[in-house]
């Protein structure tokens, strides 16, 4: 939308992004094969429609980013260079070279793109290194990507008004595809321990704060996993002390870690302790 507003041409025509979508659709197949990792299956999960909108208000933004760098890129810098000028410097037939060299640089962009993030969304581990798909998935979307790669180059993608790719184009890629994932991949991972375990109850009146704390400790869980990636002990009583739990949550590569309590001394009203106190921002985020 935002390139049709200042482009001169469509940036992708129609038939294009049918075999764009074709390309994509056909690597999708590949994820009921696919499988999770363990950590993801070692408790139930709750499903919420409610977490898809959420989810594309960040995921949406950062894909647009990445397009309209590509835009920039082969607007300014790539079909200039091969052409031999700017668009509106160019004569009819020059025009035409220049817009089907765009179309192939936004083709294979959005397809390396929008296939690749499929590994990074699978897990909220970092794709290819610490998680790794099935090898169906892998296999399938490898050959969507070679096949969109290639087509440029072919009478087929001349037919539909592509044009072979120069060398630097490839460079761009890869730094594009890079980005983009390590964007991706940024997602906060948020360690949550129920205060006390199974062997010491912590403080106990109506009810042990134990118990408490592992209902509040869910619910936090539940309602943060719509957007970030979270992980839960409720039954840490195997993890025997504090050090144990912390080195548990830093081998998971947890960026914050949350410990609930309840106290028993009187008062009403909400504590958070923080480590720091260029972090008193956290502790008012989650007061509220």
């Amino acid at each position: 939308l935002i390139a049709s507003m200042f482009l001169p041409f469509l940036p992708m025509l129609p038939l294009q992004l049918l075999f764009l979508n074709l390309i994509y659709d056909v690597s999708c197949i590949s994820l009921p094969w696919d499988r999770m990792d363990k950590e993801y299956l070692d408790e139930p999960k709750k499903w919420n429609a409610s977490s898809i909108g959420k989810f594309m208000v960040y995921f949406g933004p950062t894909s647009s980013i990445f397009d309209i760098t590509t835009y920039l890129l082969m607007y300014f810098v790539i079909c200039p260079a091969v052409v031999g000028g700017s668009f509106h410097t160019l004569d009819s037939s020059q025009q035409v070279i220049f817009i089907a060299l765009f179309h192939a640089g936004w083709f294979v962009e959005s397809l390396w793109t929008q296939t690749l993030v499929l590994h990074a969304l699978r897990t909220p581990k970092v794709p290819f290194i610490q998680s790794n798909a099935t090898f169906a998935m892998f296999v399938i979307t490898t050959l969507g990507i070679i096949v969109g790669s290639v087509l440029p180059f072919t009478s087929f993608g001349t037919e539909l008004g592509l044009m072979p790719l120069p060398g630097n184009y490839w460079l761009w890629l890869f730094a594009t595809v890079i980005a983009y994932l390590a964007l991706v991949t940024a997602v906060k991972k948020i360690y949550i321990n129920p205060g006390h375990s199974d062997k010491d109850p912590g403080a106990v009146g109506f009810e042990t704060e134990r118990n408490l704390n592992v209902q509040v400790s869910r619910f936090m869980a539940e309602y943060l996993q719509e957007n970030f990636a979270v992980e839960i002990r409720s039954n840490p009583g195997s993890l025997g002390n504090l050090y144990q739990i912390c080195k548990d949550a830093n081998d998971w590569g947890a960026d914050l870690f949350v410990s609930n309590h309840f106290n028993a001394g009187g008062g009403d009203g909400y504590e958070a302790l923080v480590y720091g106190e260029n972090r008193r921002g956290l502790g008012q985020i989650f007061e509220k």
